[in-house]
């Protein structure tokens, strides 16, 4: 008879006493961790982890003390943090980022280590913004030059900016006539309001200012279209884009005259009117000067043309005047305007 060396139990020859088969092969007494996982006293994993088969913790996790991820990071099965979350020892998000799936910052937002938002929709406001305040330097900057050039050069310097096709040029004089125009417009209508004195009957300064820029932007609509036309007839090469030039040359030359309209009716002096007539008139004669130096042009019936396009401008501005005055005035003032007219023309 043989007995067993563990528990002292007496066993047959060549038998195996079965205190061995309810004993676990891999526990604390032999030192090894089973299946990995390193015990504590309580029979649970030592700080927490579980561990595979292979000795790594399960699903990448390694647990601390408390049974918590380490630094609080919940990984998933790839061992990268769930939802893309880096975490730090506070349960915090790394550099205050709150990551989703795809490990992108949550609706784009980039935090840094105080965990200050900084809102990515908000930079890109700010970049286009100075985008397009840069953009609006160089324009004006553009804008000015070409406006000297033109001074200093208006035929020879003309004839390069129409055949240069800047459009944009071209809008900005044309919108610089009318935005003088109307400031002007102002002014005589609120001179118009001292003198009568009663409020009922002031004109509305503000209409004031938008009739004056509409009725500055027809004539040079008007002005674009006979260009159109004259180019036509003298066989001239031009695109939409260099009428557009063509028209913007009156601006050129009235801009300084209407500065000084401007400046001479703050004063308050009655030649202001004429220095601001007098500036479209020299604007259509560079205008004409311009064209009549084009390549591919027959100067021949250029001195005709211009005459009758000259008169054509006229009419039109006695048109959008004879239309148009009357919108300035108040309700009142426009009906006994109109009835003023009818009693003129009746006696006409």
């Amino acid at each position: 008879m043989a007995f067993c060396m563990y528990c002292g139990k007496e066993v047959e020859e060549g038998k195996i006493c079965t205190c061995q088969e309810n004993t676990p092969v891999n526990t604390a007494e032999t030192g090894m961790p089973v299946n990995g996982n390193m015990m504590n006293g309580a029979g649970m994993p030592a700080n927490g982890n579980m561990m595979n088969g292979t000795g790594m913790p399960v699903n990448g996790n390694m647990m601390n003390g408390t049974g918590m991820p380490a630094n609080g990071n919940m990984m998933n099965g790839t061992g990268m943090p769930a939802n893309g979350n880096m975490l730090n020892g506070a349960g915090m998000p790394v550099n205050g980022n709150m990551m989703n799936g795809t490990g992108m910052p949550v609706n784009g937002n980039m935090m840094n280590g105080m965990g200050n938002g900084m809102n990515m929709q908000g930079v890109y406001n700010n970049a286009q913004f100075n985008e397009m305040q840069q953009k609006s330097k160089m324009y004006i900057a553009e804008l000015w030059g070409a406006w000297v050039s033109l001074i200093k050069a208006p035929v020879t310097a003309g004839v390069q900016f129409i055949n240069s096709a800047s459009k944009n040029i071209a809008f900005g004089l044309i919108i610089l006539q009318a935005i003088l125009t109307g400031i002007f417009g102002i002014q005589l209508c609120n001179e118009f309001n001292d003198a009568i004195g009663y409020d009922d009957y002031k004109i509305n300064l503000v209409m004031a200012f938008l009739l004056s820029v509409v009725g500055s932007l027809l004539v040079s609509a008007v002005v674009f279209g006979l260009i159109f036309i004259v180019v036509r007839i003298l066989k001239g090469n031009a695109t939409w884009e260099n009428n557009l030039c063509i028209a913007s040359l009156k601006a050129v030359i009235s801009v300084p005259f209407q500065l000084i309209g401007i400046i001479l009716c703050l004063a308050g002096s009655e030649w202001s009117v004429y220095f601001f007539a007098f500036g479209s008139f020299a604007g259509l004669l560079v205008m004409m000067a311009a064209v009549s130096a084009m390549d591919n042009i027959k100067k021949d019936y250029c001195a005709y043309l211009f005459f009758i396009f000259s008169l054509v401008c006229l009419f039109a501005w006695g048109i959008i005047c004879n239309v148009g005055m009357p919108m300035y005035l108040p309700s009142e003032l426009r009906e006994g305007f109109e009835g003023v007219k009818e009693f003129m023309n009746y006696f006409s």
